[in-house]
């Protein structure tokens, strides 16, 4: 990885308390993803799914005093259940790749690769890796800035998934807890 390479890429973790095949679950089952993707305050509803290596996935956030946003995963690699390599970015209802709407230098697609880890039997850790594609000196910049947010983002939806988790894989013993803010990298 080349010191660009490096400084472009931004990491987050997290430890849940769930099975690792149900963590993967959550994140290929289309019922469950519109349960817990995107900030506190918003609405996710699927609006199409082929969730395999070369589909896709669209999906519409409303809410948060924000405006409607289109998202859009092109799934690149799967390999059930330790890792999904996905392009995230924004979309028009059908299916045009488009900036974020707020913000006209972010990069057209992020490639996020999402590991699945177990942590023993009953707990996950997830570990994200996501770098802008084929992007400008312009959007890297952009991306980089983000991290902030970008942070505050993940950790908002891992809380939310954590959630839902906890309601429908309660965890043998009481005292396991998920870790849903991010583990120190």
């Amino acid at each position: 990885m080349s010191d660009d390479d490096a400084r472009d890429t931004f990491f987050f973790a997290t430890r849940l308390a769930a099975p690792r095949e149900a963590v993967y679950q959550a994140h290929t089952d289309p019922d469950l993803f519109s349960l817990w993707w995107g900030p506190d305050g918003v609405k996710t509803t699927i609006l199409e799914h082929e969730i395999t290596e070369g589909g896709h996935l669209m999906y519409r956030m409303d809410g948060a005093g924000g405006p409607v946003m289109i998202g859009r995963f092109d799934y690149v690699d799967m390999e059930p259940p330790a890792r999904i390599a996905f392009d995230d970015g924004f979309a028009t209802a059908a299916g045009k790749t488009v900036r974020h709407p707020g913000h006209p230098t972010w990069p057209l697609a992020v490639r996020n690769t999402v590991s699945f880890e177990a942590d023993g039997e009953h707990a996950t850790v997830v570990s994200l890796r996501a770098v802008p594609v084929d992007a400008s000196s312009a959007e890297r910049r952009s991306f980089r800035e983000a991290r902030g947010p970008l942070s505050n983002g993940f950790a908002a939806t891992y809380r939310r998934l954590a959630a839902l988790l906890a309601a429908t894989h309660p965890p043998p013993d009481p005292s396991e807890e998920s870790d849903a803010d991010g583990l120190p990298l």
